[in-house]
C-alpha cells in the first residue's frame, strides 16, 4: 500500500485515532501524525494503517500538523514563547510550570492590565507574570472576552530528567456564539479552512 504526504488513515487501534501521513513513505516506514498519540513512525511490516481518504491534504495543513505536534525538551520558555508567537501571533501563549501557568512579553502585559498582575523578569527584559492551575475565573473570562490562547502543557515524563511541553489546546472563537477548544495532537490539522 503506497501512502502519500497528506493522505488521512486511520490505525487498526482504535484508541491512536485518526492521523495525517506528513512524509510519502519510503514502503518500509510511514511518518504519521495521529490525533491521540501524536507523531509517530510506524514499521509496515508490522501495521498497515488504513487510508481513509486519499485526497491530499495540502502541504500547509500537513506543515501545521508537524508544528503542534512539537514537544520541547528542557527549552528556555523564552525560546517557546517566541516559536509559538511566531506561528500564532494572535494568540495569548500560556506554558504550565508544575501547578502554574505563565505568560510572558506582550501576553504578561494583557494580563497585568486585566487582573492588576504584578510583572516579574523572568530573564533580563523579558516580562512575565503568571496564575495557579485552579484560577478557573481566567479560564472563562478568556472565553467570554473572545480572546484566543493557546496552552502548552508539561507532559508526564517518568524519567524526570527532562521537563517536555507541547501544545495541548488551542481556543478560538468561530463567529459571535461558538467557541472550539481543539485538541492539538493532530485534529487542528483536520478542520478545513
Amino acid at each position: 500500500m503506497g501512502y502519500k504526504k497528506g493522505n488521512v488513515v486511520e490505525h487498526p487501534r482504535a484508541e491512536w485515532g485518526r492521523g495525517i501521513v506528513l512524509e510519502d513513505s519510503d514502503g518500509s516506514t510511514v511518518k504519521i501524525g495521529f490525533e491521540k498519540v501524536g507523531v509517530k513512525t510506524i514499521a509496515l511490516q508490522y501495521v498497515q494503517p488504513a487510508i481513509v481518504d486519499a485526497a491530499i491534504v495540502s502541504d500547509t495543513k500537513v506543515k501545521r500538523i508537524a508544528e503542534k505536534n512539537r514537544i520541547y525538551v528542557d527549552e528556555p520558555f523564552v525560546d517557546i514563547f517566541q516559536d509559538i508567537k511566531s506561528k500564532y501571533p494572535e494568540h495569548l501563549v500560556i506554558i504550565e510550570n508544575g501547578c502554574y501557568f505563565e505568560v510572558l512579553e506582550q501576553d504578561a502585559e494583557y494580563f497585568s492590565n486585566m487582573y492588576g498582575w504584578k510583572i516579574y523578569e523572568r530573564q533580563i527584559d523579558v516580562p512575565m507574570t503568571g496564575f495557579p492551575e485552579d484560577a478557573k475565573k481566567v479560564w472563562v473570562d478568556l472565553k467570554n472576552l473572545g480572546k484566543p490562547y493557546l496552552v502548552v502543557s508539561q507532559l508526564p515524563n517518568p524519567k524526570q530528567d527532562k521537563i517536555q511541553r507541547a501544545i495541548s489546546e488551542i481556543f478560538m472563537r468561530l463567529g459571535m456564539e461558538f467557541w472550539v477548544k481543539l485538541n492539538c495532537l493532530l485534529i487542528c490539522g483536520l478542520l478545513k479552512d
